[in-house]
């Protein structure tokens, strides 16, 4: 019963080749969906949020819907935009409501709900990745910045990136070359 990552796009996918990375960052940009997968008693299903259900959907790997792996509202989930199975195997998720939204966290086997994870005043996380260093970053969508929260604790660490002519980040994937893209 191990949960694991695959291909995909939104907050996390595989790099196939490093000559790729243009093509496959400008789909996975204009298209901001998070796909996880997921393995219990040993069939593996899928994740998708579901923003206009309130949902976290589970799918077989035939594509047949299962139900809601996260329950509408469950520990208060709202408008669900980002999912990340984190290194603990449970399940992070944005939400796209607002800047007083904390990212919550669910069990990666069962879906019930854990903990307000993250929060920070003012921070409305969007897309959400966690780094090679540990760490969980989210792509601030209203204060035009990604942020960094301890990977163990959910402790807002700090403002990790911002200028450049970052406006409403959405998305977060780390490259093969170790360094952040935000879309």
């Amino acid at each position: 019963m191990k949960n694991k990552m695959i291909s995909g796009v939104g907050s996390f996918f595989a790099f196939p080749t490093a000559a790729r990375v243009t093509a496959i960052m400008l789909f996975v940009f204009s298209a901001i969906t998070n796909i996880a997968s997921a393995q219990a008693s040993g069939q593996e299903f899928f994740l998708i949020p579901s923003g206009s259900t309130d949902n976290v959907l589970r799918y077989s790997d035939s594509g047949a819907f299962i139900d809601a792996f996260v329950a509408s509202h469950s520990g208060g989930l709202d408008n669900p935009r980002a999912i990340i199975l984190g290194p603990d195997g449970n399940l992070y998720v944005s939400q796209g409501t607002g800047s007083t939204d904390p990212i919550r966290r669910y069990d990666g086997h069962t879906g019930e709900f854990i903990d307000d994870f993250a929060f920070q005043p003012g921070v409305s996380p969007f897309g959400i990745v966690f780094g090679p260093d540990g760490h969980l970053y989210a792509a601030s969508f209203s204060s035009n910045n990604v942020v960094r929260f301890n990977g163990s604790t959910g402790e807002f660490i700090g403002v990790f990136a911002a200028g450049g002519g970052l406006v409403q980040p959405r998305g977060l994937a780390f490259g093969p070359d170790g360094h952040l893209y935000v879309g």
